[in-house]
């Protein structure tokens, strides 16, 4: 009698462009569901499934029991519904399911990809991303609040998805009215409010997740540009960045013009 499990893989995976996992991408991050007695046997048929599908393994970032707490939540509601579905699958077939999360056409994305994915897990965070649409809409609107109106867009930073070649700069450095963190338990006052955050980079998504998931969040303590704000009004903005504790982490209030509900 076998103790096999649904578990979890949540790994970055490098595609030849011929692949079947996502026609014409080359890096995919997503969970991987296999049947399986141990983490290290669901490991195993991870990467002996990815490697039919014509990929490699770039991380695998972390496992889990199916049964336990996903590192997707429930504010992803049509992502946790694919996962529930899956798993049912997995359970009577015992065939793996690759679930993708993020994908890109370039192979680059993948580290990239594996960094961010490595920092929100390590911080105890879900991995929620957001759709471009999504990420540059509210990037837009957290710029108009809290940037000074004759900062432009896209000389801040060089990226891959903008290659911007003019000036190497960041979007902290032109806050406006920055003040003190105060205690993150004084501005999550409600547990289900999504939150968002981004990094620096313009060629990465934003990730959500409910409030609840930041109470243990230490901003000072974080190494990395970093931009916290609520999704449905950006009312206030925390934001950390490399250079702490030299230069931040900032906190603003979104002064500057109505709600951008």
């Amino acid at each position: 009698m076998t103790n096999n499990k649904i578990y979890w893989v949540l790994t970055v995976v490098s595609l030849r462009r011929e692949n079947p996992v996502v026609l014409g991408k080359q890096s995919a991050t997503g969970l991987v569901l296999v049947c399986a007695e141990t983490e290290s046997e669901a490991i195993q048929q991870t990467r002996q499934w990815i490697a039919q599908q014509n990929g490699s393994i770039v991380r695998i970032i972390e496992v889990g029991d199916y049964a336990d707490e996903l590192p997707v939540s429930e504010i992803a509601r049509e992502t946790i519904q694919s996962i529930r579905c899956a798993a049912s699958r997995v359970a009577v077939n015992c065939q793996p399911v690759f679930l993708v999360l993020l994908s890109a056409e370039r192979p680059l994305y993948s580290k990239l990809h594996a960094a961010a994915i490595m920092f929100l897990r390590t911080h105890h965070l879900p991995v929620n991303p957001l759709s471009e649409m999504e990420t540059q809409s509210l990037r837009a609107q957290w710029r108009q609040k809290y940037l000074r109106a004759h900062i432009q867009p896209r000389k801040r930073h060089r990226c891959e998805g903008c290659s911007g070649r003019g000036y190497w700069g960041y979007d902290w450095e032109s806050l406006e009215c920055a003040e003190p963190v105060p205690p993150l338990s004084k501005l999550l006052t409600d547990e289900a409010e999504p939150i968002a955050l981004w990094f620096e980079r313009c060629d990465l998504p934003a990730f959500a997740c409910e409030a609840r998931y930041l109470h243990t969040l230490q901003p000072d303590t974080i190494n990395n540009d970093l931009y916290i704000t609520p999704i449905r009004d950006l009312r206030w903005t925390i934001v950390c960045t490399h250079e702490q504790p030299l230069l931040g982490p900032y906190f603003c209030l979104g002064r500057r013009g109505e709600s951008t509900r």
